[in-house]
């Protein structure tokens, strides 16, 4: 593992990181592929002591609660975070998300690509691309085939079975009443609603099973609860048993 690091860093100090602002030096880094940063990590090898080391112990700072493995939880993950950009100014995140076990080994890792400047095809149609999703994907289908229908995914998280699962995601917040009260709501406002969402659990690039997936969802809006956040999943639909 430490030969591999230091390759990669040999790689850093060649090619030079001058194209990232904050962010992940090394998802930052355009020069390096997706599958130069994978390759780093090992799974049921790698520590996730060792992906720190390597990728900051600073992980990915938002208001997503994608910190366990769906649904129950068996495994921990981490997501580390990098800004893509070009003479126009970041145009993408590069995330690398990370599933360990108790002893703090790599289960399996992934990465996707968020782009700003395009919708994928679920964006575009989310209430039509949710129900094809769940009636033309089949198990054992390719991940090509789900990219073709859905694009890339926003985001990513894993099954408690350790497979890969690709979100996509549709949500709809409005203000609560507590954000019209004069002055509270510069503090305390929040803002609910509901996400309906396709999770794509692959295994070994094909297709493992298809959920829907709806949540409600509560976030904060105001100075003194800005950072708070909350998914509560509200049903679950398997293609699959």
């Amino acid at each position: 593992m430490k030969l591999m690091i230091s390759a990669l860093v040999a790689i850093l100090f060649l090619t030079g990181c001058s194209g990232w602002v904050k962010g992940n030096k090394i998802l930052s880094d355009n020069s390096l592929t997706d599958q130069q940063i994978m390759a780093n990590i090992i799974d049921n090898k790698t520590s996730i002591i060792e992906v720190e080391a390597l990728f900051g112990d600073k992980k990915q700072q938002s208001r997503s609660t994608i910190k366990k493995s769906f649904p129950d939880g068996v495994y921990a993950i981490s997501s580390y975070q990098g800004h893509l950009n070009d003479f126009g100014g970041t145009y993408a995140h590069r995330v690398l998300f990370v599933a360990y076990d108790k002893n703090g080994v790599v289960i399996n890792h992934d990465l996707t690509i968020n782009n700003f400047r395009q919708k994928n095809a679920f964006e575009e149609q989310p209430e039509k691309m949710r129900l094809a999703a769940f009636n033309e994907i089949n198990k054992n289908d390719s991940d090509e085939k789900v990219l073709n229908l859905l694009g890339t995914p926003r985001a990513l998280t894993f099954s408690d079975a350790g497979n890969v699962i690709w979100i996509y995601n549709y949500t709809e917040i409005s203000r609560d009443a507590s954000s019209y009260v004069p002055v509270y709501n510069m503090f305390n406002g929040t803002e609910s609603g509901l996400s309906e969402r396709v999770y794509v659990e692959l295994k070994d690039k094909k297709v493992e099973n298809i959920y829907l997936v709806s949540m409600n969802i509560t976030q904060g809006r105001g100075v003194a609860n800005a950072d708070n956040y909350k998914e509560v999943i509200t049903h679950i639909k398997r293609k699959y048993n």
